[in-house]
Formats: C-alpha cells, structure tokens, sequence
C-alpha cells in the first residue's frame, strides 16, 4: 500500500477507482493505521493522514466526500432519509462511494434521475447527483473504517 501511495499522484492507496473506491481506501488506511500501532514507523500515520486529507476534498474532484464537511461538500448523496426530510443538507457525517470508473448508473435505459457525468478519467468519475448511485451512494461498510481512522488519528495527533 505505502508503494501504491507513494507511486499515486493523488497519494492514496487505490487507483482503481471501482464502486465504493471511497471504501476501499478507508479499507486500506484502517489497515496502515494498524500498521503504524505495531510498528511506529510514521510512513503508515503519514499516510493514513494523506488518505482522510483524500476524502476531505484533497483529490481530482475538489470534493468533500463526507457530507457536512469542507469546501465543496457532497450535497445531494444517494440516500432516501437525506432526501426525504425536508431539510436542503443531507445527514452530516456520511462517507459517499467516490469516483467510480464503470459509472455503472449511466447503464440504465433511461437514466431517469438524469446522471450525466462531466468527466471521464476515473479518478474524476464522480458527480454529486441523488440519482449517481454507483458514485454518491452512502453504505455501511464504506463509514465504518471512517470512524475508525478518524478516531486513530484524533487519538494520535
């Protein structure tokens, strides 16, 4: 992983880009953050610290992809609540799927929430649409290692 960081111009460990990218690397940096409580070698904190600076809007998109957080947050996530409770900002606190290079939501017949995305490099295969569920989607399984490395890093600052 410190390999692929180190190799990534955005100084994150995946570069594939899949559905859930976001989750991947919060995957990726729970494990560096492990490495970093056994070893101390701060090549690992470092780069957990490049991996959440990634979600708080330090890539190609200029995003934040945690909602209610940053600049340019992502607003309109792919999350009925959100969108159901009459209030114009979606629940804060919420880790969105990320770039996406397959861009699986423009492969419906109609497209019926209108996805369009304006660029086609996979790093930038995110938009900020309700109806982008293959890159604005919020899953459990994405926030989970969120919590977990933004509590390691708030205990070792």
């Amino acid at each position: 992983m410190i390999k692929e960081i180190e190799e990534s111009p955005y100084g994150i460990p995946v570069s594939r880009f899949l559905w859930g990218s976001n989750g991947d690397m919060a995957d990726d940096a729970e494990l560096l953050a492990y490495a970093y409580r056994l070893s101390r070698n701060k090549k690992y904190y470092d780069a957990v610290v490049r991996t959440a600076d990634y979600f708080f809007g330090k890539n190609a998109t200029g995003y934040s992809f945690l909602t209610g957080y940053g600049d340019k947050p992502a607003m309109n996530i792919h999350h009925r609540p959100s969108g159901a409770d009459g209030i114009e900002a979606p629940v804060p606190g919420f880790l969105v799927g990320g770039p996406n290079r397959a861009r699986q939501d423009l492969l419906t017949v109609k497209r019926p929430y209108g996805v369009t995305y304006p660029h086609n490099e996979p790093a930038r295969s995110y938009v900020d649409l309700t109806g982008s569920f293959a890159s604005n989607e919020v899953c459990l399984n994405w926030n989970a290692p969120l919590i977990y490395i933004l509590g390691f890093l708030e205990s070792f600052k």
